[in-house]
């Protein structure tokens, strides 16, 4: 069955079929002519003669190195040792050499004073921004769960609905076998990924944190803030809270 289709553009000309089809803003409509009446209704079933089309995904860059992935590590393993808290990185990509690299934002854990007089973090971070380097997108973000599993959470996943791209989690640091998992999110749909399809090969970190990421860590506690480092945002702060 041929029918057409159209745009409903501002200047968009209806056809002289007695049946066709609208994409319109709000969705897709059929349109009827008859000697009786003319309708616009919403179309909710198969289109008759076109091809179905599933929500899918192919991905067109090299699993994260390990040697990257050792660092991050690292990195989240020295921020719960510390402070038991979650930290997280902002991944890039370049297409023309396929390297991947990693970006610290400055983030503040949010903290509480325990029984014991020492102070905790929560499951919680406010990150803000970072200077994405020249020639490179912007692919996603990689973060901690402290003592917790990795899994999407109820947070990242609504945290995930605004932001495109590769989102990886580490967990059970307390641990010397982390768990791990992976999803890639487009137009506010979320792909789960096996992590070995997107991450090199890791080991539980032996080799110190970098000390230039960690500068970018503060504490907050209630009434005032412990600064361990300078960490000005770059441009407008965005803020996160993860759970």
């Amino acid at each position: 069955m041929n029918f057409p289709v159209i745009i409903k553009t501002p200047g968009h000309e209806r056809p002289s079929a007695n049946l066709y089809y609208e994409v319109a803003e709000n969705g897709l409509f059929q349109v009827r002519n008859t000697a009786l009446y003319r309708a616009v209704t919403r179309s909710a079933g198969p289109l008759p003669g076109l091809l179905p089309e599933f929500e899918r995904l192919q991905l067109d860059f090299p699993p994260l190195p390990t040697r990257l992935l050792q660092e991050v590590v690292a990195f989240f393993a020295e921020v719960y040792r510390r402070y038991e808290g979650e930290a997280v990185v902002i991944l890039f990509y370049r297409v023309d050499t396929r390297e991947h690299r990693v970006g610290v934002p400055p983030q503040m854990l949010l903290g509480r004073r325990q029984f014991d007089g020492k102070w905790r973090a929560h499951h919680a971070l406010r990150y803000g921004n970072v200077t994405r380097p020249i020639g490179f997108l912007r692919l996603g973000t990689i973060h901690s769960h402290a003592d917790l599993p990795a899994y999407s959470s109820a947070v990242d996943c609504a945290d995930e609905q605004f932001e495109d791209g590769l989102h990886v989690v580490f967990g059970d640091f307390h641990r010397r076998d982390l768990s791990r998992c992976a999803s890639f999110v487009v137009n506010g749909v979320r792909f789960p990924l096996r992590a070995d399809d997107v991450l090199e090969p890791i080991s539980f970190p032996k080799r110190p944190a970098r000390p230039e990421w960690m500068r970018r860590i503060e504490l907050e506690r209630a009434g005032s803030t412990t600064r361990y480092g300078s960490s000005g945002s770059n441009g407008g702060v965005r803020e996160e809270t993860r759970e």
